[in-house]
């Protein structure tokens, strides 16, 4: 019989029994629609208590991207999103995993995206800043960058605060781009940072919105046609 230890596996007995499943189905691979709803429900629970995704996941052994999208769907279903706030208030008053200390005081709407982003995945902003290239972090680290360009932030103004090439950031946009659930987490943390101004988009930096889903970016010549002056070349005129 199924013992569970820790609020995030009360959630998963009580997603179980309000589905007519067990807790076994919900942390295996059962594929069925009551062990993929009462998976996705006792996720939803655990991530309302304040539980962080890497935190949720490793008790289903799956990604954390895999809880993000789980929360998401629930989300749209009042019906379903209804039962996981019910089970995440009967939850034990306990939360297992803490986020890690931090001292980091943030500055600015980059770096409050950078401690959201840091919150949501269980670890630091220390960490997102620094070299940490593990799963967690790294994507942690992207999200908080898209964030920052949703507001409006160009990419060298995003780079300087990660004390990395501009490059960077744009792969990281583009990568979290195409990881809907990681983009959404990321629209939300844009919505809330700061209204400030963004003096990070200053003269010189080239501003480059992440694109919305299905745009398609343009190629050199269309972006030289779009820009004043752009494709525009001295002529020399060979005297006959």
């Amino acid at each position: 019989m199924f013992e569970p230890d820790g609020p995030v596996e009360h959630a998963v007995v009580a997603a179980a029994e309000a589905f007519g499943t067990t807790p076994e189905d919900l942390l295996g691979a059962d594929r069925s629609r009551a062990a993929a709803d009462g998976r996705a429900v006792a996720m939803t629970a655990a991530c309302i208590q304040g539980h962080s995704l890497p935190a949720i996941a490793r008790h289903f052994d799956r990604d954390h991207t895999t809880v993000l999208q789980a929360t998401r769907r629930i989300e749209k279903s009042p019906a379903l999103n209804g039962l996981a706030a019910k089970i995440a208030a009967g939850l034990p008053e306990e939360i297992p995993d803490p986020a890690p200390a931090s001292t980091f005081e943030p500055d600015g709407p980059v770096e409050h995206a950078v401690v959201a982003a840091a919150e949501a995945f269980g670890t630091t902003p220390e960490v997102l800043l620094g070299a940490d290239r593990t799963r967690t972090a790294s994507d942690a680290r992207a999200v908080a960058m898209t964030a920052a360009r949703i507001q409006g932030h160009s990419l060298p103004a995003i780079a300087r605060h990660f004390d990395r090439d501009h490059t960077t950031v744009l792969h990281a946009t583009r990568r979290i781009e195409k990881t809907p659930p990681l983009r959404d987490l990321a629209a939300t943390i844009a919505a809330d940072l700061p209204e400030q101004p963004s003096s990070s988009i200053g003269a010189g930096d080239v501003v480059e919105h992440v694109p919305e889903r299905g745009h398609r970016s343009l190629g050199v010549r269309e972006q030289e046609r779009a820009i004043p002056g752009a494709g525009e070349r001295d002529q020399l005129r060979v005297a006959r």
